[in-house]
């Protein structure tokens, strides 16, 4: 988003994340508004209405109580301007378990048809 000409803030746990969105950033010459170690369950400090568009990517997936998930989008909606846009994104509680079955079985081939007398 950066690269067409919008001003990013990327929050992140992770302090290594933000290194290496700083580190990948660079590299295509370019570079976010703010790179913010911090927490989607405290978001309280941070300017409310600031931001037009917010891409809540991590905590709905990774937040295992409801009431911290509930917590996250409060807060990411606390910080989106009036008529603004949130996009999220979370796994299914089956998507470990998806994963896992897909690797049991191999493939399942259609069968090839015969060509000659039965």
């Amino acid at each position: 988003m950066a690269e067409k000409g919008h001003k990013v803030t990327l929050l992140d746990l992770s302090r290594r994340n933000i290194e290496v969105a700083k580190e990948k950033s660079a590299e295509r010459g370019i570079l976010l508004e703010d790179y913010v170690h911090g927490n989607a369950l405290e978001l309280e400090e941070y300017e409310p209405e600031k931001y037009d568009v917010i891409l809540l990517m991590g905590p709905l997936y990774q937040l295992i109580d409801e009431k911290d998930r509930k917590a996250a989008i409060e807060g990411a909606l606390r910080l989106l301007k009036p008529n603004g846009i949130i996009f999220a994104s979370f796994i299914s509680n089956y998507a470990p378990i998806q994963d896992y079955l897909k690797d049991l079985y191999p493939k399942i081939r259609p069968r090839q048809k015969s060509h000659g007398n039965q």
